[in-house]
């Protein structure tokens, strides 16, 4: 008999701490995602947590030119399907926003794009999208 996948599970995002970045790094790191590490800390990372307080998605920010890029998005292959990538990127969205910044780039290496645009990102470059908020 094959377990049915849970539709939706319900996240805490918060910033990520420094005892969290293995799992992270792992999770940008795995056999589907394979993301750009460099500069990816606590300080602008955050994490999707279950309330068990396993870590099922991470997402972090840079900044170039006073704009924020949203890079590396990725959901552990478990979470997959149950919403944990749109909280994430809902929450950080407004974090943004409360923080002043008038627009928003995803860097999406041409992945995930409908996704994306579902949140009102629109095509900057063929790697880049951009939200004007």
């Amino acid at each position: 008999m094959r377990k049915e996948k849970q539709k939706s599970i319900e996240v805490s995002v918060e910033s990520a701490s420094q005892e969290d970045m293995p799992t992270v790094i792992h999770l940008y790191n795995s056999k589907k995602h394979t993301a750009d590490t460099c500069g990816v800390g606590p300080a602008n990372t955050y994490i999707a947590e279950t309330v068990n307080g396993t870590i099922a998605g991470a997402l972090s920010v840079f900044t170039r030119g006073g704009v924020p890029i949203i890079k590396n998005l990725a959901v552990d292959s478990e979470f997959e399907g149950m919403g944990v990538g749109r909280q994430l990127f809902e929450h950080v969205i407004d974090e943004l926003k409360k923080q002043g910044y008038h627009y928003i780039i995803v860097a999406h290496k041409n992945m995930n794009q409908g996704f994306y645009s579902k949140f009102g990102f629109k095509e900057l470059n063929p790697s880049e999208m951009v939200l004007a908020v």
